[in-house]
């Protein structure tokens, strides 16, 4: 019996990373003849703007309680906890992305994906360097360079409504008595 589950598991979480921003490399965001200030303010802004996402767990509800299920022996139960682990991580940095795509496409962004030629150019380019950031705005604000490469772009639906936490009470004092000597 586990050995179906097991199955099943690992094509669900294969499914879930193939379909991840993460695996669709050569993509970035540009804005016709946006100034260079305003590019890496409204990066910056849109980076930060997934530290206030609400995150939820409720897609991979069911392959958490499928791999409790299946946890008869030590690697059964070694290999569903490497399941949930990887299902909660892609569930996490999905949810974060679609933060960041909703702040920039507001903002009036579009996608693009880099050709071959530029891929090289920027995998030359320190990450996080200014040469790379320069070169990525000069793409970026190219409105010929997004018409030729644009990639069709849906704003991902809000997420959950942020719910404002009651106030906590302060934890009980527990009094053990004397203590001994």
């Amino acid at each position: 019996m586990p050995r179906p589950v097991t199955r099943s598991l690992a094509a669900f979480a294969f499914l879930t990373l193939a379909a991840s921003p993460a695996a669709a490399g050569g993509l970035s965001w540009g804005k016709p003849d946006v100034g260079y200030a305003e590019y890496r303010l409204d990066s910056n802004q849109c980076s930060n703007a997934a530290f206030d996402t609400k995150l939820t767990f409720d897609e991979i509800a069911h392959v958490a309680r499928a791999a409790g299920a299946m946890s008869a022996d030590l690697f059964s139960y070694a290999r569903a906890r490497e399941i949930v682990v990887h299902a909660a991580t892609v569930t996490v940095e999905d949810q974060l992305q679609a933060s960041v795509d909703r702040c920039l496409i507001d903002r009036g962004y579009t996608r693009f994906r880099l050709t071959a030629e530029q891929s090289r150019a920027l995998a030359r380019l320190k990450p996080g360097g200014e040469p790379r950031q320069h070169f990525l705005h000069r793409l970026a604000s190219d409105g010929a360079v997004l018409s030729r490469q644009a990639v069709p772009t849906v704003r991902p639906p809000d997420g959950p409504a942020r719910e404002v936490p009651p106030p906590r009470e302060p934890p009980p004092i527990l009094d053990f008595g004397p203590r001994p000597a």
